[in-house]
């Protein structure tokens, strides 16, 4: 059993999506470099404005997809799961040649897999940031006329460490991502979000977090590909050097993301004291460009899993424990070796118990990238129906590989 715990969750942590990460680079919050646009430089203190305010943009490629599409690198006003104002980065890509769809340019927002927890992963500061968006599918939404936000999250190009697998800042900072991109170039009301591993996770959330949080979005579907979830139970194999990794980057994500927690429950002076010294490198040119270190001997005082408070907060960033208005189609491989498929079906069974209307596609043997890659064209299909306001179906009109449709969610 615990080498069941150990894959499943190593499936979330730092080389989970490394086929997804960007090209390696140093940026940091600061003027363009070498190696990329570099990031937009945070305000401080911060603008007012309501989440989805863009503080900052500039044009920093022009890509073809079917046409030329402008792509922005953008920094906008989001929100903190305590209500907190906060500064999120991202890229907002916008369709100059292709027509305006009927019913007006709608948003796809995009969430990506994990790249980890500092300025010098945020995928917008990154030379190939627009284009890598069409490797994902999202070619077919630009050539359709619809415009693609896609945010860095929260600490991933501002200033602090990423509030890793934070399920509720990520979703919210998807659907500020979407509210900025109204703002250039997108008139339509309507709006998807698609997401990949840890982007599964956030899109998940975005769709829990809407009706309350971004009422005025008309979310129309959303597509997590690749679902993790149990991000907890790691902890239970922490002497293991294949899970050490992950499990440093869940304690910086959820300190980062929870200062209201006591880590005296959990850490030892010395592991305090290494989670602090990542922290300081964070936004530091070149600096802690790697996960943190963590000795479960030295740095764990106790598994976070016998602490009702920490065990109650990871478990809350588990997603589908909240239903979703809008309807969700879960892409899943038998075959993803780090998103095992059992968890997406746990995932999607929480949905269907709480009222969601959800559905899966079931491919056989890919791997967890190369689903993003199979499922592209019939997933843009099933966005591009959902936003042309068509009946919600459980399949397409197959040009790839074609899945195994369920309309209801695998039984346990």
């Amino acid at each position: 059993m615990r080498w069941v715990v150990v894959v499943l969750l190593v499936l979330a942590g730092c080389g989970a999506d490394e086929t997804a990460r960007p090209p390696e680079g140093s940026t940091t919050v600061a003027p363009p470099s070498e190696a990329g646009p570099g990031l937009l430089e945070v305000p401080d203190p911060l603008p007012d404005g309501p989440p989805g305010t863009v503080v900052e943009e500039r044009v920093v490629a022009t890509i073809d997809a079917g046409g030329a599409v402008d792509v922005h690198q953008v920094l906008y006003l989001s929100t903190d799961r305590f209500g907190a104002p906060t500064a999120v980065s991202g890229l907002v890509l916008v369709p100059v040649e292709a027509p305006e769809p009927p019913g007006g340019r709608a948003v796809v927002a995009w969430g990506h897999g994990t790249v980890g927890l500092t300025d010098c992963d945020a995928p917008s500061g990154h030379p190939d940031a627009g284009a890598s968006l069409l490797d994902v599918g999202m070619g077919p939404i630009l050539a359709a006329g619809h415009v693609v936000a896609a945010s860095d999250y929260p600490g991933l190009g501002t200033p602090g460490v990423h509030p890793y697998l934070d399920g509720v800042g990520e979703g919210r900072a998807v659907l500020d991502s979407i509210r900025a991109a109204r703002t250039l170039g997108a008139a339509g009301p309507a709006a998807a979000v698609v997401g990949f591993s840890q982007g599964s996770q956030a899109s998940i959330f975005a769709g829990a977090e809407q009706p309350a949080y971004a009422p005025e979005v008309d979310l129309r579907g959303i597509v997590p590909i690749g679902v993790p979830s149990r991000f907890g139970l790691a902890f239970g194999a922490a002497d293991m050097p294949v899970v050490q990794g992950y499990l440093g980057s869940v304690l910086a994500g959820i300190l980062a993301a929870r200062p209201d927690l006591d880590r005296s429950a959990i850490l030892t002076e010395e592991g305090a004291a290494a989670q602090d010294a990542f922290a300081a490198e964070a936004d530091l040119p070149g600096g802690a460009c790697t996960p943190p270190d963590l000795d479960p001997d030295r740095h764990l005082g106790a598994d976070p899993m016998t602490v009702p408070a920490w065990r109650a907060a990871l478990a809350e960033n588990d997603p589908g424990q909240r239903p979703v208005a809008a309807p969700v189609l879960v892409v899943q491989s038998e075959g993803d070796e780090q998103a095992l498929a059992f968890l997406a079906d746990q995932v999607c069974r929480d949905l269907e118990a709480g009222g969601t209307d959800v559905r899966m596609w079931r491919y056989d043997d890919e791997g967890h990238a190369a689903t993003v890659t199979v499922s592209a064209a019939d997933r843009a299909t099933w966005v591009l129906d959902r936003l042309a306001g068509r009946p919600v179906t459980d399949a397409v009109a197959f040009t790839g590989e074609r899945p195994e449709v369920l309309p209801t969610c695998p039984t346990g």
